[in-house]
């Protein structure tokens, strides 16, 4: 992945009177680049997040990306600062908070994301194919688009993290509450996911890797 961030990033010291550190951690980073429109972007993350909020800009889910990415680097160089003594620091304990400029527009890491057996065509398929209709869902001839947010781990077993069903989007009959639609749903493409086929997991830097993945799936009862 070419990252298209320049960006600062901060770690807090705490410091004995020898110039000595005691405890580091990072504390966040600061963000800015071009959109796809041209215009400047700034955006400050504390915490970097395990993985992008679903459905933001293509700009936006990189940025979190980077984010985490960066910030796992950074806590790893803060950890080897423990110990270390600098007299520049020597005087009294203090806490200190230091900013590190990066240029990241010319880092190059060899990163790629988890595939399914056959690719998305054949995943969504897989969902659609052995998705089980009870006797709740049939008599509510539900039909509509699930959005589905697995965890891929590094083993490439897949864990059902969330579902999303909106109402507006998602259609049903009879007086059943929306909650149990929602809760048979969820329980079948839990079960549909724990008995999938292994992915090929994600790697990151050479690595395989725990990783989340988004996609829509379309169930209609009327099919079955």
């Amino acid at each position: 992945m070419l990252y298209k961030y320049d960006c600062s990033t901060f770690i807090s010291l705490r410091v004995d009177s020898t110039g000595t550190i005691l405890d580091t951690d990072h504390v966040g980073n600061i963000f800015w680049g071009t959109k796809g429109n041209g215009s400047t972007q700034h955006s400050m993350m504390f915490k970097p997040r395990f993985h992008a909020p679903r459905y933001m800009s293509e700009w936006k889910q990189g940025l979190y990306k980077a984010n985490k990415q960066l910030g796992n680097n950074v806590q790893q160089i803060a950890g080897e600062l423990n110990g270390r003594q600098f007299c520049g620091l020597a005087g009294e304990e203090k806490d200190i908070c230091i900013e590190i400029n990066i240029d990241t527009s010319d880092i190059e890491i060899e990163e790629s994301d988890p595939v399914y057996p056959g690719g998305t065509t054949a995943l969504k398929e897989y969902y659609t194919e052995n998705f089980r209709y009870n006797k709740v869902l049939r008599r509510n001839k539900i039909k509509g688009i699930v959005n589905v947010n697995l965890l891929i781990g590094k083993d490439g077993k897949a864990k059902l993290m969330h579902i999303e069903m909106h109402e507006p989007t998602f259609a049903f009959e009879g007086m059943e509450p929306w909650y149990r639609i929602e809760k048979y749903v969820w329980d079948e493409i839990k079960r549909i996911t724990k008995e999938m086929p292994r992915w090929t997991p994600g790697r990151y830097n050479g690595k395989e890797i725990d990783t989340e993945c988004s996609f829509r799936i379309r169930i209609n009862n009327k099919n079955n």
